[in-house]
């Protein structure tokens, strides 16, 4: 098994996680951006944003069926090709409809990427290391974009503006990818008798929803 903890391999893993949630750290202004483009009213723009959270988080959901079947290099390029087909149409969109669509293919690209950033991390050896520097890049870069887009460079933005500004984040994360392993380290989740408790797996759960719902927030 390759060593998983190269520089290049932990940029890969922040780069694919950071893609994964750009989109749903931006959603509420993208959802405004949108609603500004088509004229939608509170439930159309909150259908809209649905349209990317069910896909994102049936694939996600699903990904303990199939993130150590598929070749994680391969799934990635098919997550960022869904990302930044999905973000040009939903710039080129001239419809309510269209708009809803393409951001559902948005979200299955992104509900690929971010069960691959997060098991590579898991499978490192210093993995609450590797999980603050993907955390934090996954926390800084959206928050770099709107600080950006904010500023008065672009005083006045549109939805085109904001998009391309995505697109071109996804299309920047894609090439720090380079590095990202066809698989991982599953042998070092083989139970060793300490920890596999149903007790810590619920309150470990627990945890995460309480840090993703902060997120979400």
């Amino acid at each position: 098994m390759a060593q998983l903890d190269k520089p290049s391999i932990v940029i890969a893993a922040a780069a694919t996680g950071t893609a994964a949630v750009l989109v749903f750290a931006l959603l509420p202004i993208l959802s405004g951006a949108l609603a500004r483009r088509f004229e939608l009213d509170d439930v159309q723009t909150g259908l809209v944003a649905s349209a990317y959270f069910s896909v994102y988080a049936l694939i996600a959901f699903s990904s303990s069926a199939w993130v150590r079947r598929f070749n994680w290099k391969l799934t990635a390029l098919g997550g960022y090709a869904a990302m930044i087909i999905g973000l040009f149409l939903c710039l080129v969109a001239d419809s309510f409809g269209l708009a809803s669509t393409s951001l559902a293919i948005v979200g299955a690209g992104a509900g690929l990427l971010f069960p691959i950033s997060l098991t590579l991390v898991s499978d490192m050896e210093h993995t609450d290391r590797t999980y603050a520097i993907k955390l934090a890049a996954e926390q800084l870069v959206p928050a770099a974009v709107l600080f950006l887009l904010s500023s008065s460079l672009f005083v006045g933005y549109g939805l085109g503006t904001l998009l391309t500004a995505i697109i071109s984040v996804v299309v920047l994360c894609l090439a720090l990818s380079v590095a990202l392993p066809a698989k991982g380290d599953r042998g070092r989740h083989t139970e060793t008798g300490q920890g596999g408790s149903i007790g810590l797996a619920v309150m470990s759960l627990a945890a995460l929803t309480v840090n993703f719902s902060g997120f979400a927030g």
